[in-house]
């Protein structure tokens, strides 16, 4: 797996932020590799087929003593252990917050409304024409984001297999917040992404000496660090666990994990400063630049060193251009491993 990755990712060097008549405002220094959507075909290729369970409508989820069911439109799933990854106002999640309620399982702040500031919808194209992207040409990632007007403000990156991730987020007043406030409401699915994608087809791009417009990209990364983390405790619970048992490694994750979930939410919502269009965040881009690069090396630096390892497969060589953290879910998940092939 490892051999693969350089083969599959182009080098990210800078982010260029442009303005709405896409004239060159700031650049960003950055040295990273942008390999996402590889990773996940390749995860999805290691994955036997049958163990996949697409399409899925959850209706519920009951708890049981030592384990869990999920009860879909099509029928039931059992589980030893349930990992939500769904948004914060779906259904499912309320009725379970309603039975945590009850049995005082709930800390009070998880009751508390949640800030509702923006809008985001994100995807990848399939593969480009080096003639009509011109950008796909180069060896490293063209890593752009454009401040748009009306609180829009959209991002682009090449890949190296000729596709072009994007992602247009939009920044909510107390106006446009009561026109979509439908995700307050209901689970935001595929009319509301359809209905966002639609409003921002118009939208251009920077492509060499031209530009593109986003609808020509559009056709019909903290929470895999998570999952990295949760899955190393996972994977050295025993067979048919006790409920203290998954307790205890849901709390070792909890502990890991609290920081960097921490510093992305301020990592965001200080990029999020950069990519308005009203005076503050003309402010913010303003400071930045008068910023010395070691400043600005530093605050990048707290965000690449959270990179997280799985300890099941065979050890790799981190290749990464820092030293990454400490992480007790891979050092104590392989010292348990160890221990228990020693054992056996």
């Amino acid at each position: 797996m490892e051999k693969k990755f350089p083969d599959n990712a182009k080098p990210t060097l800078h982010l260029e932020v442009f303005n709405d008549d896409l004239e060159s405002i700031m650049t960003f220094k950055n040295k990273s590799q942008e390999a996402a959507p590889t990773m996940y075909d390749m995860l999805l290729r290691r994955i036997p087929a049958h163990k996949l369970v697409l399409g899925q409508k959850v209706l519920g989820i009951k708890q049981g003593d030592n384990d869990a069911q999920v009860n879909t439109a099509q029928g039931y799933i059992e589980s030893d252990i349930i990992v939500r990854a769904d948004g914060a106002y779906i259904s499912t999640r309320k009725r379970m917050y309603e039975s945590m309620v009850k049995k005082q399982q709930l800390d009070p702040k998880d009751l508390e409304k949640l800030p509702y500031k923006y809008v985001s919808v994100l995807g990848q194209t399939e593969p480009l024409s080096h003639e009509e992207y011109q950008e796909l040409l180069h060896e490293e990632s063209a890593f752009q984001c454009v401040v748009g007007k009306d609180g829009y403000a959209w991002t682009t990156y090449t890949t190296e297999s000729n596709s072009i991730c994007w992602n247009v987020m939009l920044t909510l007043n107390k106006e446009t917040s009561k026109i979509h406030n439908t995700f307050l409401k209901c689970e935001w699915g595929t009319e509301d992404a359809n209905s966002m994608v639609e409003r921002v087809r118009g939208f251009r791009i920077p492509n060499g000496d031209g530009t593109k417009i986003m609808g020509d990209l559009i056709s019909g990364m903290l929470a895999m660090q998570d999952a990295v983390a949760l899955a190393n405790w996972i994977n050295v619970l025993p067979m048919n666990p006790k409920m203290e048992r998954i307790e205890d490694i849901f709390s070792y994750f909890q502990k890991e994990r609290k920081q960097y979930i921490d510093q992305g939410f301020e990592h965001s919502k200080a990029n999020s400063r950069l990519t308005r269009g009203t005076v503050k965040g003309s402010l913010s881009r303003m400071m930045v630049n008068w910023l010395p690069t070691r400043i600005l090396g530093k605050t990048a630096l707290a965000t690449v060193v959270n990179r997280p390892l799985v300890s099941f497969p065979p050890e790799t060589e981190d290749n990464g251009f820092t030293p990454r953290d400490q992480q007790p879910s891979f050092e104590w998940t392989r010292f348990i491993m160890m221990c228990t092939k020693s054992r056996s």
